[in-house]
């Protein structure tokens, strides 16, 4: 597994459900 940055794993993770769910919110 590459090695991210907290910022970067963050990032990843929000796309990810963003891509799953569109009625996520991101507060922040």
């Amino acid at each position: 597994m590459a090695q991210m940055t907290m910022i970067q794993a963050i990032t990843d993770a929000l796309r990810t459900e963003l891509k799953n769910d569109e009625n996520v919110l991101v507060f922040g």
